[in-house]
């Protein structure tokens, strides 16, 4: 008898040939037990759960992207998931805000931006008054006043020398009055003319003021803007002010330079009450007190805000004294140190 081959099984006797039943189960009836699979081409496969969740997210994003781009205006590019700003972990979406900035301080006003502009033709004049309302002068050279008695009259691009009282002087009840680009100066400096008696809705703008007694004086709703009054005449018994206030509402100084004897600017209740006097971004110089806001007859001033302005030093007491309620902010020597306007009215020091 042959050895099978090193590693073969042994052969088994030949005999008749058993199949094995599959066993059935406890507690199943017979009837339960699997069928054998038979041959044949596999029938589809039914895809997992994952597949699904992969698809409806894949949707999801497409129409977000397609609704962003609906939204987003035109020639600017839909913000994607990369570009969002995402939030943090456990607490509420980022928000980027803007950061508040301080507008810029527009130029100080001189001879390059006040007055009668480099190259305009002007013609020569005498002394006017205006009496047609809405009437427009331009483009005049004035040797003498400016008598105006008729609302909404309008100066533009002229030189006025003004005299014996005044260069321009608006009658009271006329309202609407406004000067721009234009030089009143006399001939001879004179502490007898005063350049600008305003009535009550007076504006100003670009306007270069010099050799008068006073700049402007100022009527209810005066704005005087962009301005330069200076080297005005302050002889012996002078008191010149670049701006004097006697009275009135809803005065606005802003962005001028003013240069007085007396003071830069002059206020009391004087004639009237004064409320809502706004003093912002002037360069002030000169004067006892460069800015000397009072009470008289008709109580204190009310509503009184200075802002934003700078001082120079060397006035005789101080550079303000204010009677009354102040509203003051970011105001300071023209160095740009910081000035508080306080009950002391912040001195010289």
């Amino acid at each position: 008898m042959s050895r099978p081959a090193h590693g073969a099984p042994p052969a088994r006797a030949a005999g008749p040939v058993q199949t094995a039943t599959p066993p059935v189960r406890p507690g199943r009836p017979a009837t339960a037990a699997r069928r054998p699979r038979t041959a044949g081409p596999p029938g589809p496969r039914r895809p997992g759960g994952w597949w699904l969740l992969v698809a409806l997210l894949t949707a999801v994003a497409a129409a977000a992207t397609a609704l962003a781009a609906v939204r987003s205006p035109a020639g600017r590019p839909a913000p994607t998931a990369a570009t969002r700003a995402q939030p943090p972990a456990g607490g509420l979406p980022a928000v980027t805000l803007p950061i508040a900035r301080r507008p810029a301080r527009p130029p100080r006003p001189g001879p390059a931006t006040t007055g009668v502009p480099p190259g305009t033709a002007l013609h020569p004049s005498g002394p006017l008054t205006v009496t047609e309302a809405g009437a427009v002068i331009e483009g005049l050279d004035v040797d003498g006043p400016v008598d105006v008695q008729a609302s909404g009259v309008t100066i533009r691009r002229c030189r006025i020398r003004g005299g014996p009282w005044w260069g321009v002087r608006v009658h009271d009840g006329v309202t609407g009055t406004r000067i721009e680009d234009t030089e009143i100066a006399p001939a001879t400096p004179s502490g007898q003319v005063d350049a600008i008696r305003a009535g009550a809705g007076f504006s100003g703008a670009r306007l270069d003021v010099h050799g008068t007694s006073d700049g402007l004086k100022a009527g209810g709703g005066t704005r005087l803007e962009a301005s330069w009054i200076h080297d005005l005449a302050d002889g012996p018994g002078d008191h010149s002010d670049a701006v004097q206030v006697l009275g009135g509402d809803g005065i606005v100084l802003v962005g001028n330079v003013l240069e007085g004897g007396n003071a830069a600017v002059m206020a009391s209740t004087e004639l009237g009450p004064i409320r809502g006097l706004r003093i912002e971004g002037n360069w002030l110089s000169g004067g006892a007190y460069t800015l000397n806001v009072r009470g008289g007859p008709h109580g204190l001033p009310l509503g009184v805000r200075i802002s934003g302005n700078r001082f120079a030093r060397g006035a005789t007491y101080g550079p303000a004294v204010v009677d009354g309620p102040l509203e003051q902010t970011d105001n300071s020597w023209a160095d740009g140190r910081r000035l508080d306007l306080g009950p002391a009215g912040g001195r010289n020091r």
